[in-house]
């Protein structure tokens, strides 16, 4: 008689690196509605949740939602686990939102020339 022994192991898809984030939030940041969503560089002015203007000590990203204040955060206590946009937080981190791939249709007169 045989027997079978097995393991499973789970993991979470983790990025970590400043620079892979960077890269990830531009290309949201160049395709989202920026009163929705901001990539703000180091040392540009934006205007903060006061409506202050104010000059970017380090990169963040701005995060609006209608009929509420945006929320800002650093960028390098940003993280991705397994899609979801986390800031790291004292005591329990802060989930932002998923980070993805939205495939819609372009209609036929705003579609590229072949």
């Amino acid at each position: 008689m045989g027997g079978y022994e097995g393991a499973c192991y789970l993991g979470d898809e983790r990025i970590t690196d400043t620079d892979q984030i960077t890269a990830i939030l531009q290309n949201l940041s160049a395709n989202s509605d920026p009163s929705l969503f901001a990539l703000i560089p180091w040392g540009s002015d934006y205007v903060d949740a006061e409506g202050a203007t104010v000059t970017a000590d380090q990169a963040r990203i701005m995060v609006g939602a209608p009929d509420t204040d945006p929320v800002f955060y650093d960028v390098a206590n940003l993280y991705i686990v397994n899609s979801m946009l986390m800031h790291r937080d004292r005591g329990l981190n802060t989930a932002i939102g998923t980070v993805g791939l939205q495939v819609v249709a372009v209609p036929e007169e705003e579609a590229p020339l072949k």
